[in-house]
């Protein structure tokens, strides 16, 4: 049983009676005279639903029963099993008729990996199928409460995009320093998501009458060189260098909508897509022309006079480390990292509120400078 065995360390679960693995995997389109997977799957939904039941009931306590019942269901729903398959690569081992259309593929996976849990029960005990469980499902359960609120994110954001025609191009990486982090009450950055209508080059002219409040931000961004694989595990600094193109200096315009950061916290922050509004490009910097993006100076002018100065490192030490959490933590949501998206890495800079028209300056040592003229 060779085949399976990147699975079962996987799951961390090896099998006694492989005839039952074999059938949590067969999908009934593959042989009418086989097993296939929909009793198990039926059992497997049960046994998911009391484990998670537990785990809820005993690690958040102070939560009402309102709270809990919507942590829940976003723990059992589809999404959230499909996210764990996909991690897990249980797609490689499902049998399936090739008649099957791909965008099959995800409820497929979701309903096979409930049928997975079952024969897990079945061949040991609840204790071993709770443990199985709470190991899969340890990363959904510790972000659970950001976890919602990207699905907020993601349904405003889908209105976005059909309103003004747009789609993904991009990514913004939020409170990764600890100053911020302490602010909102957290010990993990956040992530929103950049549009391709809303992503400029330097130089750019823009009316922003319409925001509430204009913070500016420096930022080193990164383009991509190519598709990041959700399915690779713990990507390393070394590792994901080779996925970077180039480099730039990038201004980010930010509406936080006056709201005191005090008043709200990290859920909040998320849905409101960090409080993202614009991104401004500057010159594109190859990552072959560029040893390192860590220790460098920034600095951020108005009508020419320097109103902050930063450094690269503010941003967790280093930007890299920055898209390094991006890209390990993103696929939890759903979401994959595609060549030629763009990165902001962080703000280098505290955020400077901006109330009147003007010329703006980023700078960042090395890689270049970046213009916003406000009308």
């Amino acid at each position: 049983m060779n085949k399976y065995s990147q699975l079962i360390n996987d799951i961390r679960y090896s099998f006694k009676d492989f005839e039952l693995l074999e059938t949590s995997l067969t999908h009934s389109s593959f042989d009418k005279n086989k097993k296939n997977y929909e009793k198990l799957e039926f059992l497997g939904d049960r046994i998911l639903g009391l484990i998670i039941s537990i785990n809820l009931y005993k690690n958040f306590k102070k939560d009402s029963e309102g709270e809990l019942a919507k942590k829940y269901s976003f723990l059992v729903c589809k999404r959230t099993l499909i996210n764990i398959a996909s991690l897990i690569q249980l797609h490689r081992y499902i049998k399936v008729s090739n008649d099957i259309k791909m965008k099959s593929i995800d409820s497929i996976k979701a309903n096979s990996l409930e049928a997975l849990i079952a024969a897990v029960f079945l061949d040991s005990d609840f204790e071993t199928v709770q443990t199985v469980v709470e190991n899969l499902w340890k990363e959904e359960i510790k972000n659970i409460d950001s976890n919602n609120a990207y699905i907020i994110q993601n349904y405003f954001l889908s209105k976005i995009d059909r309103h003004f025609d747009t789609k993904i191009t991009g990514w913004k990486l939020g409170l990764t320093s600890s100053k911020l982090q302490k602010i909102f009450n957290t010990l993990s950055p956040c992530y929103g998501q950049i549009r391709e209508k809303f992503i400029f080059n330097s130089p750019k002219k823009l009316n922003l009458s319409h925001l509430t409040r204009i913070g500016i931000e420096i930022e080193v961004a990164i383009t991509l060189l190519k598709d990041v694989p959700s399915n690779k595990k713990n990507f390393t600094r070394e590792s994901i260098l080779n996925y970077i193109k180039s480099y730039h200096c990038a201004i980010e315009i930010i509406d936080d909508k006056g709201i005191n950061p005090k008043e709200i916290d990290i859920g909040i922050l998320i849905s409101m897509n960090v409080f993202n509004q614009y991104v401004i490009l500057g010159e594109e910097i190859p990552n072959n022309k560029l040893n390192d993006i860590k220790n460098l100076n920034t600095k951020l002018s108005f009508n020419d006079k320097i109103i902050a100065e930063g450094n690269t490192n503010n941003v967790m030490e280093d930007p890299i480390n920055s898209l390094l959490w991006l890209v390990n933590n993103v696929h939890l949501t759903g979401k994959l990292l595609k060549k030629n998206d763009i990165i902001i890495s962080g703000t280098t800079i505290e955020p400077k509120w901006i109330n009147s028209s003007g010329v703006i300056k980023a700078e960042i040592e090395n890689l270049g400078n970046c213009f916003l003229e406000i009308e």
